[in-house]
């Protein structure tokens, strides 16, 4: 049998259900808390670092994040009674609320996690919980008593002026010679008028007014049109008069115009007078309902000008200035600018296109004014421009929910369950007239679950019975159907299917995942593109301290709220990797420790009894299902000195735990809870490489290995694990320690070092794991077994 050796190039092929005959090199069978990067190798998963228990929070409700800029991040919670809590994601510190109302507290109380939305626009939150149908309130446009206008148009001599009212009529005929003039006539009818009505002269024309309706009509001159009477409406803009009295309103008929519709017009007196020259402007009819009831709308967490925070309905009553509610409606009437189609419907989702609003409602999605995010409404009744809301339906054979949105240059693309559509628009100008929605994909999704951009792919999921299918999907044209790649292909079983929630962090290339039935377990998709090549795809997952309530991430960095024995913690960490070189070296330590919810600002206190020093948790932290973990650093004495679970005490207040000699000046003193890193390396298989980008694998001769060699850089102490079919499990322990170069209770980190695990057995017998528990950096960037070989002049065809 011949010698034989075979490379493993790096570990970052991630977690694989495939067979090992099939995995291709780098590919494992365990990837837990570890962080696959294209530089350095297979990682240690960053540590999290502890920012604060959060003391008023409960492991239940609605959490969320708000992340405004690089100083100004918050986390918040909606407890299950609807109560508003939020806290400054970098500190801790609980961050004022305002009074809430208990219609804005009903609003959100109980609500679901599927059925609870946000989206950011500036210092306003939108809130959405779908299962509230949209309503219209009581209200309705102001309304006037029966009114009409007599405008003389022409005065001339020896012409008959008559109005008619209620059947009776009155009458006025110029002489036929002297004097004739406007004021003549205006006054010898106005005087004429029944004193059931309120009369008002104003230059040319009378205003009438009465409790109650009556019938008008007037005729003067030759053509019978010197002198017009106009009640409700008239027939054209032209016929309206330059003076009236303040409010009156008419309906313009455009009757001369094929397409004009109708609008309406009210008169606005120029200064405070209640009549005389002004001008008319358009409004809306008179007696109908015009507001959108904003308890049944989303509601708004505002970040106030103070700091503070308050969560209401966007009413009128509470604005914060112009137009910063939910705008009624100021012109037209249900034909010419009817309620938005949310209206009477549930809103199913939110989004932002083209610096408009997008709420979803089923088969339609309504864009607000630009600009203007709260006005659903037409700006004129008049015409229609690029300014007025969008409302289109979309069409389907299917039913249709539209659920979320996502926009890019091209479009908005547009979920439901079982379809996708794309609202875009044929130019530069997106308007009512412009804006088309297309059927633009049948691809099922899971619905609970809002999809999420990388930057250059939209990711979905799909529940497939108890698991996740997560597929990629790239928009290069609104007009031909998107390319999509399933990332889940090679782990079908592996992501699960009830998911909580998905979070892409493009900065870092990550998508991650987490369920509902282990909320421990944190499942992440992590990959490197290099151009338009992807040369990095893995799955790995993560063991978090607690129950996760909330991960969310910005830039680089990630934030986990969990739920530990004693309390709600916020902890935090950035995934780019450490810089080379800062690990142990003559400045320190200058890399964050690999310890979950870990702090080094800490109350330490010496016992001279009994020789000891007491290191405090911080309030609320204590676990006692994780193991803890204390490092000393101490550039006088040592570095990086370690106590794994020392021995616990309470004072009967504070809980702490104890460790040797008096170490109150130490330099830094870290406390965290331990977390194990574990990987898992395939069968050992003869590979070879395939013209056309594959590897096959000898499954027919199987190589007989002897040992393998690890190569980690930068690492801290790891553990291997070979387990051999019909022997006993051997463990082998790597200190990764120097000899002469660092004092014995010290943990170095070599910059590149091999180290031979001894497996003696055949290969696809072999189990090799490797685990680490140590808080310092591990990185392993390639393997390569030795053993022997031979076909026995079998050869795999």
């Amino acid at each position: 049998m011949a010698s034989v050796s075979q490379r493993i190039p790096n570990f970052l092929g991630g977690f694989s259900q495939q067979p090992d005959s099939l995995k291709l090199p780098g590919q494992l069978t365990t990837a837990d808390n570890c962080l696959p990067d294209p530089t350095y190798g297979l990682l240690r998963r960053p540590g999290l670092k502890l920012v604060s228990a959060l003391p008023t929070a409960t492991a239940d409700g609605r959490w969320f994040s708000i992340f405004r800029d690089s100083t100004e991040q918050f986390i918040g919670q909606f407890s299950p009674t609807g109560q508003l809590r939020v806290w400054n994601a970098l500190t801790g510190i609980a961050a004022t609320v305002n009074t809430q109302s208990a219609a804005a507290t009903s609003y959100i109380s109980g609500i679901a996690q599927s059925d609870f939305e946000m989206l950011q626009i500036n210092d306003y939150n939108f809130v959405l919980n779908r299962t509230k149908t949209v309503t219209t309130l009581s209200t309705t446009s102001a309304t006037r008593n029966p009114e009409a206008l007599i405008i003389l148009r022409v005065a001339a001599y020896d012409t008959k002026y008559t109005v008619t009212l209620d059947g009776s009529t009155y009458s006025y005929t110029t002489p036929a010679t002297g004097t004739v003039s406007v004021e003549l006539i205006v006054n010898n009818l106005a005087t004429q008028i029944p004193s059931s009505f309120t009369v008002t002269k104003i230059s040319n024309v009378i205003h009438i007014t009465k409790s109650a309706d009556f019938t008008i009509e007037a005729r003067g001159g030759l053509s019978s049109q010197s002198l017009e009477a106009f009640k409700g409406s008239v027939r054209d803009v032209a016929d309206l008069p330059g003076s009236c009295v303040a409010g009156m309103i008419l309906k313009i008929q455009n009757l001369d115009k094929v397409d004009g519709d109708e609008y309406y017009v009210k008169f606005v007196v120029d200064g405070s007078a209640s009549s005389g020259v002004g001008a008319w402007e358009e409004t809306v009819a008179s007696g109908i309902t015009t507001t959108i009831d904003p308890d049944t709308m989303p509601h708004a967490i505002i970040r106030e000008s103070n700091g503070t925070f308050t969560f209401r309905s966007l009413n009128e009553t509470d604005k914060d200035g112009d137009d910063l509610y939910w705008v009624e409606r100021r012109v037209g009437d249900d034909i010419t600018n009817p309620f938005p189609t949310f209206v009477d419907q549930k809103i199913t989702g939110m989004s932002f296109f083209r610096n408009r609003l997008v709420l979803l409602a089923g088969t339609n999605v309504i864009c607000s004014q630009p600009g203007n995010f709260f006005n659903m409404f037409r700006v004129s009744a008049i015409t229609t421009t690029d300014a007025d809301v969008v409302d289109l339906a979309s069409g389907s054979l299917r039913p249709v929910s539209m659920r979320y949105a996502i926009g890019d240059q091209l479009g908005l693309l547009i979920f439901s369950e079982n379809a996708q559509f794309m609202l875009s628009t044929e130019g530069d100008a997106f308007g009512p007239s412009t804006a088309q929605i297309k059927a633009f994909s049948t691809l099922a999704n899971n619905p609970k679950i809002s999809p999420v951009e990388t930057g250059t792919s939209i990711v979905y999921v799909d529940e497939n019975q108890d698991f996740s299918a997560v597929t990629e999907m790239v928009v290069t044209s609104v007009d031909n159907r998107p390319t999509r790649a399933d990332l889940s292909r090679t782990s079908p079983n592996y992501v699960p299917g009830d998911l909580r929630s998905m979070v892409s962090n493009s900065s870092a290339s990550m998508v991650t995942f987490l369920g509902n039935d282990d909320p421990k377990e944190l499942y992440i998709f992590k990959y490197f593109n290099s151009g338009n090549d992807r040369v990095m795809a893995a799955w790995i997952k993560w063991d978090l301290p607690g129950n996760c309530l909330l991960q969310a991430a910005n830039h680089d960095q990630y934030f986990f709220v969990t739920a530990q024995e004693n309390g709600v913690c916020l902890s935090t960490c950035t995934v780019l990797s450490d810089v080379e070189g800062t690990a142990v070296n003559s400045n320190g330590i200058a890399y964050e420790y690999r310890l979950d919810l870990f702090a080094s600002s800490l109350t330490v206190a010496y016992d001279s009894v009994n020789d000891k020093t007491r290191v405090f948790y911080p309030a609320n932290t204590y676990d006692s299902n994780l193991t803890t973990v204390v490092v000393v650093d101490d550039s006088s004495t040592s570095k990086g000195t370690l106590y794994r679970n020392p021995t616990y005490g309470n004072n009967g207040v504070d809980n702490y735990v104890e460790i040797p000699g008096n170490r109150t000046t130490a330099t830094r003193i870290t406390l965290g809870y331990q977390y194990q890193t574990t990987i898992g390396l395939p069968k050992f298989y003869r590979k070879s490489a395939q013209q056309n980008g594959t590897v096959q694998a000898d499954v027919i001769n199987i190589p007989r290995i002897t040992r393998l060699v690890i190569q980690s850089t930068d690492s801290g102490p790891f553990s291997a694990n070979v387990v051999l079919k019909g022997r006993t499990t051997k463990t082998y322990s790597f200190p990764q320690t120097l000899a002469n170069s660092y004092k014995a209770d010290s943990t170095p980190l070599p910059e590149l070092i091999d180290n031979t695990i001894p497996v003696y057995g055949k290969g696809t017998d072999a189990d090799v794991t490797i685990t680490s528990i140590t808080p310092f950096p591990v990185s392993f960037v390639a393997a390569t077994w030795y053993g022997t070989y031979t076909t026995k002049g079998i050869n795999q065809i």
